[in-house]
């Protein structure tokens, strides 16, 4: 319900799904042995240089933990929304593909 809220009331907006919590959700479903490699791979699409790489990165991490993780693979190549960062400068992308910061400062 959120990004379609956001999509209404700010129809040029563009949406970002946050990493850190993708990360989190996928741990809750990755046995403890395969948690350290398999976030190692997570986190090497999001530090691709551009898009094309961490499409390619995601379509490898699919293929390598498809047969242990299906559903879980499947899901995070659905989202379209994880790569709306890289549409940004560089510069600035480390603060958006995380919701950490609006969030600290929410709280604060």
């Amino acid at each position: 319900g959120l990004q379609s809220a956001i999509e209404a009331n700010y129809p040029q907006a563009k949406f970002q799904r946050c990493w850190v919590h993708a990360e989190r959700n996928l741990l809750g479903y990755v046995r403890k042995n395969d948690r350290r490699e398999i976030i190692t791979d997570f986190k090497a699409i999001r530090q691709a240089e551009n898009l094309q790489a961490a499409k390619e990165r995601l379509a490898a991490f699919s293929a390598k933990w498809e047969s242990s993780y299906k559903r879980r693979s499947k899901n995070l190549v659905q989202m379209e929304e994880l790569f709306t960062f890289f549409s940004f400068p560089t510069a600035i992308r480390q603060t958006i593909y995380s919701t950490n910061l609006i969030e600290s400062f929410n709280k604060s």
